[in-house]
């Protein structure tokens, strides 16, 4: 499930010294099974998030969420983990 106003940004620039090209680098986002994503939160390129995790409304997710946790904030931390009981009934 996907609340309002999220972003899923698959894609970014190659960053140097020089600068920022114009070059398109598209890096895939995965969403395992059972995911809730609150409103308003914003997925970078390169995540997985695991099966059966919650990410809090507002949340900059810029690393891979294990299966089974809630991550909140910007940026994310992981603040609860043991949702294997809530998933069995999603």
């Amino acid at each position: 499930m996907i609340a309002p106003n999220c972003s899923i940004v698959g894609v970014t620039h190659e960053f140097s010294q020089q600068g920022v090209s114009n070059i398109d680098v598209f890096n895939e986002i995965t969403i395992q099974h059972g995911v809730w994503i609150g409103a308003g939160c914003i997925i970078l390129p390169g995540v997985t998030i695991g099966p059966c995790s919650v990410i809090g409304a507002g949340s900059v997710v810029k690393k891979n969420i294990p299966p089974f946790h809630i991550y909140l904030g910007t940026p994310s931390n992981f603040r609860l983990e043991k949702l294997k009981d809530w998933c069995k009934r999603v």
